[in-house]
């Protein structure tokens, strides 16, 4: 697979996560959880998605505007470093909102997630330095995608084990 194949396939993946965001949002939209915890989550998902769409979307007019491989790579993984350090931001900034509502990761994939997007952050310095190719880029944005298809499944679990409104014999129907 070329990269611009790959691209494209990227961007598709990223507006296909989007729409999980819609179901992991109805979801979330009935449950009891605290919705600040919520949110937080969710603005996780469109970080994840919209910063795959972006860094893929840049990527493919780079390409097409004729600009050399090694420069696009290099462009793409600054890139792909701001976006990154501006979400981890947002998420450790607001990492005591899902501790309080009980929707924090495990601590074991907590620090496997924070080791994995440092290792992957060196990967896009050398990339940036040295290598300039298109496969740091790509395992970047994987784990961007491994990362978000956690965050979806933990608001989706959270929602499943919480107990039906229509089970609770305070409510009337």
């Amino acid at each position: 697979m070329e990269s611009l194949d790959a691209l494209y396939n990227l961007s598709e993946v990223a507006i296909t996560l989007a729409g999980f965001i819609a179901v992991a949002t109805a979801l979330r939209a009935r449950s009891e959880t605290a919705a600040s915890a919520t949110k937080v989550r969710v603005v996780n998902l469109l970080l994840s998605s919209f910063g795959i769409l972006l860094l893929s979307q840049a990527a493919i007019a780079f390409i097409h505007a004729g600009v050399p491989k090694h420069l696009v790579w290099q462009m793409s993984s600054t890139f792909w470093i701001a976006i990154t350090v501006l979400a981890s931001a947002y998420n450790l900034k607001n990492q005591t909102v899902l501790v309080e509502a009980g929707m924090e990761l495990p601590r074991h994939l907590n620090l496997i997630q924070w080791s994995a997007l440092l290792l992957v952050l060196v990967l896009q310095i050398v990339n940036i330095l040295l290598l300039k190719a298109f496969w740091p880029f790509l395992i970047a944005i994987i784990l961007i995608l491994v990362i978000a298809g956690v965050s979806f499944t933990i608001i989706v679990l959270q929602f499943l084990k919480e107990p039906s409104r229509s089970a609770d014999p305070t409510t009337k129907e």
